[in-house]
Parts: structure tokens; C-alpha cells; sequence
């Protein structure tokens, strides 16, 4: 995936945000998961209007992290969430 594609949530998922951090249900298999405080910025991010480059930039501004491990946990993240059909 090209770090300029824009990247979008699967909205067919039903999410909530408890205590800031996001639970997300998948409606066809009544599986859910939850999201610890990067992960659920990252989901709020996959809305379609920034890409990977923007999301790793807002991750580095919110949180106190090395550009490189960011950005590898950022792509382990995302593997993640295709696996799972979590994104579009």
C-alpha cells in the first residue's frame, strides 16, 4: 500500500468510544475488539481523507514516539486491521 492512498475504516462496523478508546463490532460475525489509545486514533483517522504519511505524522504528534518504530508499528497495525476486514 503506497503511503499517499488514502485510507478508509469499514464502515459497515459499529464503533463506540468508551474512555477514549474506541470498541469496534463487527455486525456479520458479533466479534469485537478493542482499541487501546493509539489504536483508536488511528481509527478515527481511517476516515477516508488521510493516508498513511498524515496518520504516522499525527501519532508522532500525540504521542511520545521514535518516527521509525511508529511507522513499523503503524503497518503491523494496519495488517491487523485487513485481516480482520476492518478496512475498506
Amino acid at each position: 500500500m503506497d503511503e499517499l492512498t488514502k485510507l478508509c475504516r469499514n464502515t459497515a462496523m459499529i464503533t463506540r468510544v468508551i474512555d477514549g478508546e474506541a470498541v469496534i463490532m463487527d455486525p456479520q460475525n458479533g466479534k469485537v475488539m478493542a482499541l487501546n489509545e493509539v489504536g483508536s486514533l488511528i481509527w478515527e483517522l481511517l476516515d477516508g481523507t488521510h493516508n498513511k504519511k498524515a496518520i504516522l505524522d499525527e501519532i508522532i504528534r500525540e504521542f511520545d514516539v521514535d518516527r521509525e518504530q511508529a511507522a513499523v508499528d503503524l503497518e503491523d497495525f494496519l495488517v491487523v486491521l485487513r485481516s480482520k476486514d476492518l478496512l475498506a
